[in-house]
């Protein structure tokens, strides 16, 4: 009788063990998706605050242009040569914008042409800001269920 129920305290023994082994495993696997999931959000809020960054840059792209049409004759500026350095200059009311392209490649383009571009690229802005919002929100809902199930392992 001893030897049974020695016999049945060591089979428990081990399944605690193995139990308690099970589960340290799945914590670390869990913690380590939690982490994981964290850092792909940090990297999401990055991009965000990028992209706000580059909407604001267009915006007062905007703004300028609006800005430059109401020059009326010749108003002298100064221009920037390098970091400090300045050259006088004269500037009159725009006809044209020179716009970048891309790969060092400028057109000259309309008033309107040139916001058109922009109001695009804005649009774009949006547009990914927004696929980025929901991949957060997504990411979130997915760490709260592991932080769940994290809780429940403790």
């Amino acid at each position: 009788m001893l030897i049974e129920n020695n016999t049945e305290l060591k089979g428990d023994e081990m399944e605690s063990k193995k139990n308690k082994k099970d589960n340290e495993q799945e914590f670390e696997q869990a913690y380590l998706e939690f982490q994981i999931i964290q850092q792909q959000m940090l990297q999401i809020q990055e991009q965000v605050k990028m992209f706000e960054n580059q909407e604001k840059e267009l915006v007062i792209a905007l703004n300028a242009i609006s800005q430059l049409q109401k020059i009326e004759g010749k108003n002298k500026v100064l221009v920037p040569v390098v970091n400090g350095i300045f050259i006088e200059g004269e500037l009159k009311k725009p006809e044209n914008f020179i716009i970048n392209i891309g790969g060092n490649v400028a057109v000259k383009k309309t008033k309107e042409e040139a916001e058109g571009i922009i109001n695009q690229n804005i649009m774009e802005i949006q547009d990914y800001k927004e696929k980025l919002v929901l991949e957060f929100n997504k990411l979130n809902s997915k760490l709260e269920s592991i932080a769940e199930k994290i809780k429940k392992i403790e």
